[in-house]
């Protein structure tokens, strides 16, 4: 584990422009759960070793292993399984491109966050709360629920920057590339009351975005108004899955 105290904002930058998982297991990770590991170890700052990793991975001459060029989201597991060794290996060199690529968005990222030290400030006094204990997710779950739906907001147009959502994601507003109520058609949602109010992450595919469906409804197994196989409701005209796929897949329609 890592002996720096990494803030709320450099976490938040880590977990958000590494795909949101752990990169040594490759399962996604709820930000909540999220430790920051040193690519390199850092009990290699300030080593001679440094100096021939550096050679070796073609690194920039000022590499600094305490930065976002050398840091990644992992489970506390995870990191703690790693260790402190670090071997020569040819995997590496596509880690260490990703790490490069990602530096400068992942520091941007960190600094809007970091302008807004009040914000910086509650995030930090929430994650503190919630790592002791003192509040659950369920807690801030149904908080965001509550100002989502305008309550307690002067401007009822307002929404929190980072919004909870039910499969035990965190998604940042800039994140956001479509929403609205789903689009099933029906009267209330897979599981739900009601029709559920989505948000669409630009993680996902075009296609995903593009149906504009609950997720549990997107999964959903229906007879194909189009085919009339059984087939998930969000693979409807999809090519490759329904026997009669839209024309236009870009489009999802067919003319």
């Amino acid at each position: 584990m890592s002996k720096r105290d990494f803030k709320f904002s450099e976490k938040y930058a880590v977990w958000l422009h590494h795909q949101k998982r752990c990169w040594r297991c490759r399962v996604p990770l709820r930000l909540i759960e999220t430790s920051v590991d040193h690519f390199v170890p850092e009990k290699l700052i300030g080593d001679a070793r440094l100096e021939n990793i550096i050679k070796h991975y073609q690194l920039p001459p000022d590499f600094n292993i305490d930065d976002f060029e050398n840091w990644l989201p992992c489970h506390r597991h995870c990191n703690e399984e790693k260790g402190s060794t670090f071997e020569l290996l040819p995997a590496h060199d596509a880690i260490f491109r990703q790490l490069q690529t990602k530096k400068l968005a992942a520091n941007r990222t960190y600094l809007r966050i970091k302008e807004d030290v009040n914000k910086d400030k509650l995030f930090a006094r929430i994650t503190s709360a919630l790592e002791a204990g003192e509040i659950q997710l369920g807690d801030l779950q149904a908080l965001i629920a509550d100002l989502s739906n305008g309550a307690f907001l002067p401007d009822e147009t307002a929404r929190p920057a980072m919004i909870h959502l039910d499969n035990g994601y965190w998604l940042h507003e800039d994140d956001i590339v479509a929403q609205g109520p789903c689009e099933c058609g029906e009267p209330h949602c897979v599981g739900a009351n009601s029709t559920v109010y989505c948000y669409f992450p630009a993680s996902l595919h075009a296609w995903v975005v593009k149906k504009h469906l609950f997720w549990k409804c997107y999964d959903e197994l229906v007879s194909c108004p189009r085919c009339r196989q059984t087939h998930k409701r969000g693979h409807i005209g999809k090519s490759g899955v329904c026997s009669s796929p839209y024309k236009n897949q870009s489009l999802q329609l067919d003319d």
